[in-house]
């Protein structure tokens, strides 16, 4: 996927220490699938999953950290999910 590098992420303190531990910076989130993101940060597998779909929906310029949480909210983790109700309409 695309790395962006103004991607904005509501993480813990201590999911940043982990990122850091692991050296892992939030613009190489993308570089790894949920499962992978769950033991870096040291999560439950919904918050990987959650940081994970946040940082793939800001990767469109349009899309800032505030759309993205409400993609979320919807329930949307992929662009997928989106295409597949947008065709369903």
């Amino acid at each position: 996927m695309k790395n962006k590098t103004n991607i904005k992420l509501p993480l813990t303190d201590v999911e940043k220490a982990n990122l850091k531990k692991n050296k892992v910076k939030i613009t190489d989130i993308l570089n790894y699938a949920s499962d992978e993101l769950e033991v870096l940060l040291n999560s439950t597998p919904e918050r990987a999953k959650e940081i994970h779909a946040l940082a793939a929906f800001q990767t469109v310029p349009s899309i800032g950290i505030k759309f993205a949480e409400d993609l979320v909210f919807l329930g949307y983790y992929s662009f997928d999910e989106l295409k597949i109700k947008t065709e369903q309409i």
